[in-house]
């Protein structure tokens, strides 16, 4: 078994077993406010104009109200992903747009595609590693979309469970680092984040 191999069968292990933890910590009121809590407070540090958020599925923490009502006060846009066949882009989302599922079944808005990427972009973590890299889902949309970027990408923001942290070794050269990981406890930021 060569070490690529061994290696997607430990993130599949783990996906599995993080997915079903991530279910029963969604359901504690106090973690999900700590999250909005921190999550806030990221914005106020990067003070971003235009964020590229998730609408939340398989109990992933909803803060797009947080994200509306801080960009709100400063004039910013919220963008949302439509996962294609081959990638994923954003469009502009504003409450009570009318939605629609993309490939993956994931809702999404049908406001007109970013042109260029929002500054910060915002994705839910399976699991995460100290280092702010991001175990997901496994089909390296966003991965893919942070890398098209090359250096010119956005701010990438990760939002997990404190205790969902998982080992550096399982990451692979494909999997692209974040610059930030928001959890309910603390916001741990990548050495040199452009912040």
């Amino acid at each position: 078994m060569t070490e690529e191999t061994t290696a997607m069968l430990t993130k599949k292990g783990l996906r599995a077993s993080f997915l079903a933890r991530r279910k029963q910590l969604f359901e504690s009121l106090a973690l999900d406010n700590g999250l909005a809590e921190r999550f806030l407070e990221m914005l106020e540090l990067a003070r971003p104009k235009s964020v590229g958020l998730f609408w939340p599925i398989r109990s992933e923490p909803g803060l797009l109200s947080v994200a509306r009502d801080w960009l709100k006060r400063t004039g910013g846009l919220i963008y949302l992903p439509e996962t294609r066949p081959d990638c994923m882009i954003y469009r502009l989302w504003h409450e009570g747009a009318e939605l629609r599922k993309d490939c993956a079944g994931i809702p999404y808005p049908q406001g007109e595609e970013a042109s260029e990427p929002p500054a910060m972009v915002v994705a839910p973590c399976v699991g995460y590693a100290e280092s702010c890299r991001r175990l997901g889902y496994g089909g390296g949309y966003f991965d893919r979309y942070l890398a098209s970027y090359g250096n010119q990408r956005p701010l990438a923001v990760g939002v997990a469970f404190d205790e969902l942290r998982v080992p550096e070794e399982i990451f692979e050269s494909f999997d692209e680092p974040l610059d930030a990981v928001v959890t309910e406890r603390r916001i741990i930021l990548k050495a040199k984040a452009p912040l």
